[in-house]
């Protein structure tokens, strides 16, 4: 498989980690838990999210931290999303900042994406709408279930000023494999053939991703996540071969915060941004 096309898998393993939805309430057992909160989930009209992410590589005796900070809306029905990121690059003492805003919607069967950088703004329009119905979160989820074991509450927290119930478990090899192979994430990112079957080569031995959830034991909703892909994404990299080239990763956590539960009324996608040149998308 081509380098870029190992590139990619990465981003395929973090769509697939997004695609979770899990989580509590003492009256009821952890599993029952897990699965009203996640009904819940599925039944919001829109919410609002602020994701952390620390990436730290190591390349011989030199180190590559990446820092990402996002706020994203999004509105489920019509899909309506807004996105804005903040990243930091470091690397031999000096740092490269980065911003980003992005807005989507729906328009009939396609994903119209508004992408502004280095205040320029860019618009794509990609079919596949009806790809996406294709995959209901709902049914899926009794994969996700299997997937998640030892999952159990921990304690209780203050989550942005919301009494939570922390639950800890990990995702196992098996989940990345077997949404793989149901999901039909690998033809939508271009591999097929002899790359799909290397790319599920990647997957093996990856080992466990520990995971903590706090969910609101009133509203049973999730309201935080916490993933520690280091050893995960480690092993993926040794897969891909890094390690003969000198690349290590040193530490990879993913934390999201959850809010705003219903509370998106609008987008509000600019003027400038809509009548941006549409760039085609490559064969």
């Amino acid at each position: 498989m081509k380098k870029e096309r190992k590139l990619l898998a990465l981003l395929l393993v973090f769509c697939m980690v997004f695609a979770l939805a899990a989580c509590g309430n003492k009256d009821m057992s952890d599993a029952d838990v897990m699965k009203q909160a996640t009904e819940n989930m599925n039944a919001l009209k829109s919410m609002t999210a602020e994701t952390s992410m620390e990436m730290v590589f190591s390349m011989g005796e030199d180190s590559m931290t990446m820092t990402s900070e996002m706020t994203q809306k999004v509105i489920n029905d019509p899909i309506s999303m807004e996105i804005v990121m903040n990243m930091v690059m470091g690397f031999g003492g000096e740092t490269q900042e980065m911003e980003s805003t992005v807005y989507a919607e729906a328009d009939g069967d396609n994903l119209i994406t508004y992408t502004q950088m280095e205040g320029d703004w860019y618009k794509m329009t990609q079919p596949g709408l009806e790809a996406l119905e294709e995959y209901d979160t709902t049914k899926a989820m009794g994969t996700y279930l299997e997937a998640i074991q030892n999952f159990k509450k921990t304690g209780t927290e203050d989550v942005a000023g919301v009494k939570a119930d922390k639950y800890e478990g990990v995702i196992t090899e098996d989940y990345f494999q077997t949404v793989l192979e149901e999901s039909g994430l690998d033809e939508q990112f271009g591999f097929d053939g002899e790359d799909s079957a290397t790319l599920k080569e990647l997957f093996e031995g990856i080992g466990e991703m520990p995971i903590t959830i706090w969910i609101d034991g009133e509203k049973l909703l999730p309201v935080k996540y916490y993933f520690d892909m280091t050893n995960m994404m480690s092993a993926l990299m040794k897969n891909m071969g890094a390690d003969e080239e000198g690349l290590a990763i040193d530490k990879v956590i993913l934390s999201m915060v959850l809010t705003g539960f219903d509370n998106v009324d609008a987008i509000d996608i600019p003027q400038e941004a809509r009548e941006a040149e549409e760039l085609e998308l490559e064969e």
